[in-house]
């Protein structure tokens, strides 16, 4: 029994790497974890976004707080600074993530 060509197959000769139709083997990536535990940097990350953020909502609501402005927002203490710790917290969180200590 003769087979028909297929139209949707290019002819390109059967020795060239890549265009055979046999199966491939899928190989499955290894699903042990390395260290069982807390991820203390992940929480570090989520930390310093939520200290980041009460900042800045902080400094939202002195700045629109009976119109008061940019000028009240440098006078009062606090928002910025906690801010600017949030945002030292998350750079120090990605520099853990960064580097490898020996």
């Amino acid at each position: 029994m003769a087979t028909l060509p297929n139209p949707h197959r290019e002819s390109w000769p059967r020795e060239r790497a890549g265009y055979e139709d046999r199966r491939t083997v899928a190989y499955a990536g290894d699903t042990t974890r390395l260290r069982i535990g807390i991820n203390w940097i992940a929480w570090e990350i989520r930390l310093a976004s939520l200290v980041a953020a009460a900042g800045m909502i902080w400094a939202v609501r002195i700045i629109t707080s009976n119109r008061a402005g940019l000028e009240t927002l440098w006078q009062t203490r606090g928002p910025l600074e906690i801010c600017a710790f949030g945002l030292l917290m998350w750079m120090h969180a990605k520099w853990q993530v960064s580097t490898k200590l020996r």
